[in-house]
């Protein structure tokens, strides 16, 4: 449901570190590769991956689903995008 809203109406910026890192996989280690290339391909939604996840997990852009972008770090990166107005959600 989106209560009258459209994708003008919002931005959402999801940022993948840490334990979430094998949603980022464009193979079978992932758990949910449908959702996640279904999301990225949403006009509204950004979803970022930590760099420093990346390197401690081995991870290169080969093994990503195509259109997930990259953060310096994912820690960081939180609250420079609350800085930006984004408000930060933890699921």
């Amino acid at each position: 449901m989106t209560h009258g809203m459209t994708a003008d109406d919002y931005e959402i910026a999801v940022i993948v570190h840490s334990a979430g890192w094998k949603l980022v996989l464009n193979n079978e280690k992932n758990p949910f590769p449908k959702d996640m290339e279904w999301l990225v391909k949403q006009p509204s939604v950004k979803v970022l991956f930590c760099l420093n996840t990346a390197n401690s997990k081995g991870v290169k852009k080969s093994d990503m689903i195509d259109g997930i972008g990259f953060v310096t770090a994912g820690v960081t990166a939180i609250p420079d995008m609350q800085e930006q107005g984004y408000r930060y959600v933890q699921p």
